[in-house]
């Protein structure tokens, strides 16, 4: 992304343009969504043809993820995920051998029963922290992509929360929800849409 005003080339956690020593917002740079035109950082409306700014405007300069490359990371996020629910899973048969037979439980659940509530919990821990964090899962850092808020901002805790909870809860469709990814201009998926985040490469 670079800054409108003087050229600077920003890095995606840049809030603010340091050539311009911080007298206007990296974030505000965009393109409008209606007719294509570049904006300067301070307008709220189109310059061209008055549409008001979006938070979903395209970030200036930035590469999106392609819907193959986001798959494949979310196919590798989902094995880290089941590593980690299938080594607990071991460690708990060790612990209480007989949890593994018909009917047996542990803390009032079947085996199926914890697979499955691990499977969400860690799922929904992982998206979060790492995004958080790192502003990429494990996928997403092994294929060269990052999150951001379509501001150009990192991912805050509560909007990773939010965007991770609405990812788990479109795979419950199958995936079926993810592959609307594709069709969308700006590559976002519903958890994207959700909370103003998008994919970029880096």
């Amino acid at each position: 992304m670079r800054c409108l005003r003087c050229g600077y080339r920003l890095s995606a956690f840049e809030d603010e343009c340091p050539a311009c020593e911080g007298k206007a917002s990296a974030a505000a740079s965009w393109i409008c969504r209606t007719c294509g035109a570049h904006n300067p950082h301070e307008v709220r409306a189109c310059v061209e043809c008055g549409a008001p700014f979006s938070h979903r405007a395209v970030l200036m300069g930035t590469k999106l993820a392609t819907f193959s490359r986001r798959l494949i990371a979310q196919l590798i996020d989902g094995i880290v995920v089941l590593l980690a629910v299938g080594g607990l899973t071991l460690l708990g048969n060790m612990f209480s051998p007989e949890w593994g037979l018909e009917g047996g439980q542990q803390l009032g659940l079947t085996v199926d029963q914890f697979v499955l509530a691990a499977s969400i919990i860690l799922g929904v821990a992982y998206q979060t922290t790492l995004i958080a964090v790192w502003g990429a899962t494990v996928g997403k850092l092994a294929l060269g992509m990052q999150v951001v808020r379509t501001s150009g901002s990192r991912v805050g805790w509560w909007e990773a929360l939010l965007r991770a909870v609405a990812l788990v809860a479109s795979l419950v469709t199958l995936g079926l929800v993810f592959l609307l990814i594709a069709r969308d201009r700006t590559k976002q998926g519903l958890h994207d849409k959700l909370v103003d985040t998008m994919v970029i490469r880096v």
